[in-house]
């Protein structure tokens, strides 16, 4: 309880990440006929030509994030998109800036993960609504 009162964000439970977070958020996006999810955790995934997808460390090494995400297995790791993985986080709050998202000016994420799971349900709903408002105009 104190993290949470004294605005720190506690680190989030490794095996929380593999069983609760991204088994869910995979079948939300598979019952939402989304085929690929994306995190804006600093970590990097590559998929070398007939081998086995790999985590490996973001190049921000002062945000690097792979140690919580390195129970992921290959059906996680195959759906995932990790775009802050290789920038810094300079580099992505630029980016940010010049693509003038609202997030740009807001400071370093303090958020708690239920907070964080609870936006990003919110975010499945509205896409799958749009998607379906799209097709019924078609």
């Amino acid at each position: 309880m104190w993290t949470r009162t004294s605005g720190v964000h506690a680190n989030p439970c490794i095996v929380c990440n593999q069983v609760i977070k991204f088994d869910h958020l995979i079948r939300q996006a598979d019952e939402e006929e989304i085929a690929f999810v994306s995190t804006g955790h600093y970590a990097v995934i590559r998929r070398p030509e007939d081998s086995p997808s790999e985590l490996w460390r973001g190049m921000d090494q002062g945000k690097e994030q792979s140690y919580f995400l390195h129970r992921l297995e290959q059906p996680h790791l195959l759906r995932m998109v990790l775009p802050l993985g290789s920038m810094t986080k300079r580099e992505a709050r630029l980016l940010a800036a010049k693509m003038k998202l609202p997030t740009v000016s807001e400071p370093e994420s303090r958020k708690s993960v239920l907070f964080q799971e609870m936006t990003t349900a919110f975010s499945l709903k509205r896409a799958r609504a749009r998607r379906l408002a799209k097709r019924e105009r078609s």
